[in-house]
């Protein structure tokens, strides 16, 4: 079973996290997939791409720490799984369904477009775990600096509204 799903319909992409008992969270195979799956698109004839994350609990819950805290190494792995690792010219969407966690909410920021459920959570849990989060030099690109800095430090989850 493939951890990144890549379809295509007509001018359209879909690409799914395909980890739904591990809440589609991060490990390398993944974001290896994940590098395939953007270079893909990017040679692909294919307009847009909507990324989501398989079954009904989460977009993406970040990084999977069940082995351990996750390294420098993994956040590299978690960089390059991003669509701006690839320059990709073309719209992507990120369809946000549950949680959307620490490298989920950067996969997620990462996309030119967000669209949201109601049901959708946003956060940098490290805080609360005690780790660092492994792309806050970045965080200025997406939000202002108090917003952003609510959430490196205190590791509270925001709604979608």
């Amino acid at each position: 079973m493939s951890v990144v799903i890549y379809q295509r319909e007509g001018k359209v992409a879909y690409i799914t996290l395909n980890r739904p008992e591990r809440l589609n969270a991060l490990n390398r195979e993944t974001c290896i997939e994940m590098a395939a799956a953007w270079q893909k698109f990017k040679d692909d004839e294919a307009w847009v791409a909507i990324l989501t994350g398989a079954g009904e609990r989460a977009f993406c819950a970040g990084f999977d720490v069940s082995g351990g805290a996750a390294s420098s190494e993994d956040a590299r792995y978690a960089l390059g799984a991003t669509p701006t690792a690839h320059d990709i010219w073309k719209p992507v969407i990120a369809a946000v369904h549950g949680y959307c966690l620490g490298g989920g909410f950067l996969l997620a920021q990462e996309c030119d477009v967000r669209v949201a459920s109601e049901e959708a959570q946003f956060g940098l849990p490290e805080p609360k775990l005690g780790l660092a989060t492994a792309f806050s030099s970045w965080f200025h690109r997406y939000l202002p600096a108090g917003p952003a800095l609510e959430l490196l430090l205190w590791g509270d989850s925001i709604t979608a509204s």
